[in-house]
């Protein structure tokens, strides 16, 4: 067994760089001496107390000394500093509704497949969907110690502490690989939840009815819920080192919003980036955001998240599906949510990091925006929509019941691997 470590040690060994030998020496019990060669580390500690988004994310282990990622605005090409070898674990393709994966597609034009042949990613007709697929096991760790939250990452299980909860089965059998939502969703002809290029997005629908929509198209599809979402947003500022994911990655299409339902009240349709990698984002407020190959992470339109509930000021969550949305079997976290507002402090937990403390902007600290109801069952809602404008990004909102259908809500495709995949 790893030796255990107070959480005091931890962070004095992460401060000097200690802390990783400890867990390695006696790695070989736990995954063979066999693989021990292709171990990877790495992490990031977030100062609560220092509001520069840019200072106050600070590297760890082998992220030590690697180049951030971020977005050049101005020769509007995407720099992976030292991060091509985990976008490189990333890439696009279209699955069965069996949830089997039928082919690739092409990394920098997603109509076509990886063949160079046509490919249906904007088919609404077939019954293919588009999707990011992460190849390999990505565990996580949470933890914090005064003001300074630690978020640790690897592709094994380093001690009891780590996580894959984005790859962990309905049954509980753990994945080999994680599949993301490449377009924002949409209901076709059939009442399917789908995500294809090319369509107007899906709104005015209950939780409900999407998580219902999603499983129409097959047993192991769902909706977007907490892990895997909080596993992307992390590995965004894990590459760029920077709170700020907006000035990193993209605005969002953050406006645009009119007042007509004849123009779906201003969303963009899906696609508008299948020819820009995995990677691409505008310094305005008119476009989308792309990331591992996901289209629309945050802006456009508000996403629900499963996994994540707030009962009469009750924060709820649970690590892996089955998911219901009343919060039954959840686990009460036991933290308490700040009032509306600027996110400031957040604290980490189990389930990834929460605000704390609001009196931030859209410059400082998170740079997102943060909103509750505190009263009844509130189920999670992430990213913000064409009208949200600096909100967006991070910007949780656990103020909408799952009965609640509007122009700014809908929902996007998740894909469970299958087992005999």
């Amino acid at each position: 067994m790893a030796q255990t470590l107070t959480d005091r040690e931890k962070a004095l060994n992460h401060e000097d760089g200690l802390g990783i030998i400890e867990q390695l020496a006696n790695i070989s019990d736990r995954i063979g001496k066999e693989s021990s060669d292709k171990i990877w580390h790495h992490g990031f500690k977030r100062n609560n107390a220092d509001g520069n988004p840019a200072t106050r994310i600070s590297p760890l282990f082998d992220t030590v000394n690697v180049a951030p990622a971020y977005m050049d605005y101005t020769n509007g090409v995407f720099v992976p500093g030292g991060w091509q070898w985990l976008i490189d674990k990333f890439y696009p393709v279209m699955v069965n509704m069996d949830g089997t994966e039928a082919y690739r597609l092409n990394k920098f034009n997603h109509k076509l497949k990886e063949n160079g042949e046509a490919s249906d990613a904007f088919n609404i007709d077939s019954d293919l969907n588009a999707m990011s697929c992460l190849t390999e096991r990505v565990y996580r760790k949470h933890y914090e110690v005064g003001d300074v939250e630690y978020f640790e990452f690897s592709n094994v299980k380093l001690d009891d502490d780590f996580h894959c909860d984005a790859f962990v089965r309905n049954n509980k059998t753990i994945a080999s690989k994680a599949y993301f939502p490449m377009f924002k969703g949409q209901i076709d002809s059939k009442g399917r939840l789908r995500s294809i290029g090319g369509q107007a997005l899906n709104t005015n629908t209950t939780a409900t009815a999407e998580v219902a929509a999603a499983t129409a198209m097959g047993e192991q599809f769902s909706i977007w819920d907490l892990s895997h979402r909080t596993l992307i947003e992390e590995l965004l500022i894990l590459m760029s080192m920077c709170d700020n994911v907006q000035l990193s990655y993209g605005q969002g299409q953050t406006s645009g919003y009119v007042n007509d339902a004849s123009q779906n009240y201003g969303h963009r349709a899906t696609g508008t980036l299948f020819d820009k990698g995995p990677f691409f984002g505008f310094s305005d407020t008119t476009h989308e955001i792309k990331a591992f190959y996901i289209e629309g992470l945050w802006g456009n339109r508000w996403d629900r998240v499963l996994g994540c509930v707030l009962v009469n000021d009750v924060l709820k969550c649970k690590a892996s599906g089955p998911y219901n949305l009343t919060g039954e079997g959840y686990t009460e976290v036991g933290i308490t949510l700040p009032a509306n507002g600027w996110q400031k402090e957040t604290q980490n937990t189990r389930f990834g990091s929460f605000p704390k403390e609001v009196g931030g902007s859209d410059s400082t600290y998170i740079c997102d925006y943060w909103y509750k109801n505190a009263s009844g069952t509130r189920v999670l809602i992430g990213g913000g929509d064409c009208y949200s404008g600096s909100f967006c990004g991070r910007y949780w909102h656990l103020a909408s019941a799952a009965s609640h259908a509007a122009w700014t809500v809908g929902a996007s495709l998740l894909l469970e691997q299958p087992e005999e995949a």
